[in-house]
């Protein structure tokens, strides 16, 4: 979802094979397309999983789980992977301004409308600052790597990934710094991809589709062209995964509800604390915390929580302004020391 063209535009669902390797210049490749396609079947897989679980047709852990965690990460790393690649095949055809505006005010104003949404459908857990949110700021920010020695964007890649590991700062508590994914506590939402560690994924994928254009500009993985239903089907999903990414999830749902509406199965009554202690422990796991750290930390909020009697007011979302911010402060102080930075 980040980039920049001279014939004709990359955008975030148009993958344009480089000028250099194949003709007609229109033409795509089915290759990077089909990959995108892969990282849909994964996306939902993982949403599929959550939306169970939050209806209560299956254990409320499932999405949280460190397996389904590490599925979760491996998925939003390909997409920022390929959002990368797709830098670098935008701009190996050459700069076009109004093309990479557009694309950018298309993503960008996709991200907006997911914040917009989310605020409405989850306060408590709405999206300030998700994938889509990040491909928009490393569509701007990675420009610079695209002409750079591919070592000094494999370096950057190394160094983004490593810094929320070893060094993390009340100085960037503030929410409206969240988004570094510096801080020492995360917020409370269903999709939170900082800046730090997840644009070393976009920086990768840069630094891999480089190499390959240098190395292989004439490769076999070109030419591949889609033949069966099913990888023409994944070209096809490839190709419009924005627009999927969109409405995907209010499908599921409707699916979901008139599946159970038919069966006469009824979702199990949500446990609301446990839908907490999830999201923690998810969005601490997601800023760099290890699976220990982060039940003792969200434990211990969740105890100081009901020890001030806030905990019904959190899990229901009825924090007023300064309860928040009380809440915020029990948070930080149960991150272990040696967190901070």
């Amino acid at each position: 979802m980040p980039s920049v063209a001279r014939s004709r535009p990359m955008t975030e669902d148009q993958t344009m094979i480089p000028s250099s390797t194949l003709s007609p210049p229109s033409r795509r490749l089915d290759m990077i397309d089909a990959l995108r396609g892969v990282a849909l079947l994964g996306m939902f897989a993982y949403h599929l999983s959550w939306d169970l679980a939050y209806l209560g047709f299956v254990r409320q852990s499932l999405p949280f789980e460190p397996a389904m965690a590490w599925f979760a990460h491996a998925v939003a790393g390909s997409f920022l992977a390929l959002a990368g690649a797709g830098l670098v095949l935008a701009d190996d055809r050459g700069r076009d301004r109004a093309a990479y505006l557009r694309r950018l005010a298309l993503v960008a104003g996709a991200a907006t409308l997911v914040t917009i949404v989310s605020y409405f459908a989850m306060p408590q857990a709405m999206v300030t600052f998700g994938i889509l949110h990040l491909i928009a700021l490393m569509s701007v920010l990675g420009l610079p790597f695209l002409r750079m020695p591919r070592v000094v964007a494999a370096l950057a890649a190394i160094v983004v990934a490593a810094l929320p590991l070893a060094f993390r700062s009340p100085a960037f508590d503030h929410p409206t710094l969240a988004w570094l994914g510096l801080s020492t506590t995360s917020p409370n939402s269903i999709d939170f991809v900082p800046l730090f560690p997840w644009a070393a994924a976009v920086l990768a994928g840069i630094v891999a589709m480089r190499a390959i254009l240098e190395s292989l500009p004439d490769g076999a993985w070109a030419h591949w062209r889609a033949e069966g239903r099913f990888t023409r089907l994944l070209v096809w999903g490839g190709r419009r995964s924005l627009w999927i990414y969109l409405v995907h999830q209010p499908v599921f749902l409707a699916l979901l509800f008139g599946l159970a509406n038919v069966t006469g199965v009824r979702p199990a009554t949500v446990d609301r604390g446990e839908l907490f202690m999830n999201d923690c422990r998810s969005n601490c796991a997601a800023s760099g915390g290890s699976a220990d750290i982060c039940q003792r930390a969200c434990s211990c909020t969740a105890d100081n929580a009901r020890a001030a009697g806030l905990w019904d007011r959190l899990i229901t979302n009825r924090l007023t302004p300064e309860q928040t911010t009380q809440i915020g402060e029990m948070a930080r102080a149960c991150v272990p020391q040696r967190r901070r930075g």
